[in-house]
């Protein structure tokens, strides 16, 4: 199981590379520029879940009415 994680975390770094080398070519922009969007993207993202968990997971608030009508 470590050795699928390692590789899966390997072709994980590789596809994220490969996006940011695109998106600085796309757009004529350093890798730095890009990544530094990226993070800052991510920062919001991560303070919107912060914010309000439960709407950023989508928890649903009666679970049994939500149960019954998937059932449907």
């Amino acid at each position: 199981l470590a050795a699928v994680n390692f590789f899966l975390g390997c072709v994980g770094i590789v596809q994220v590379t490969r996006i940011l080398r695109w998106q600085s070519q796309s757009k004529k922009e350093t890798i730095t520029e890009v990544a530094q969007q990226d993070a800052e993207e991510a920062a919001r993202t991560a303070k919107g879940i912060v914010k309000d968990p439960e709407a950023a997971a989508g928890i649903v608030k009666n679970p049994e009415a939500a149960a019954k009508s998937a059932l449907q």
